[in-house]
């Protein structure tokens, strides 16, 4: 839904409420690297910080990953992050962040 006099009308019942709006992009066929047979994961909240350093500002505030309850880096051979995506508990559902 795009209308969002609409969607908080089908949703008033609930108690709905906008936050802002999001773009969802995906792509339509499995792509399969072998550089990604065995990735290395962190949690540490310096790595998410070093990441959303190496991205644009506005993308960094779109995704808030530093923000989210739980978050998680790739990092390369260099141990540099590569990319990061996590998730927070909100409202009883979960709600997941990537960048």
């Amino acid at each position: 839904m795009v209308d969002e006099s609409q969607l908080l009308a089908s949703s008033r019942r609930w108690g709905g409420r906008l936050l802002g709006r999001a773009t969802l992009a995906f792509r339509d066929e499995y792509v399969a690297l072998e550089e990604l047979e065995s990735v290395s994961v962190t949690d540490d909240p310096v790595a998410v910080l070093d990441l959303e350093k190496a991205c644009p500002p506005d993308d960094v505030a779109e995704v808030g990953l530093a923000e989210t309850s739980r978050a998680l880096v790739t990092l390369n051979e260099l141990d540099q992050p590569t990319a990061g995506a996590g998730y927070a508990e909100w409202s009883r559902s979960l709600r997941i962040w990537e960048c």
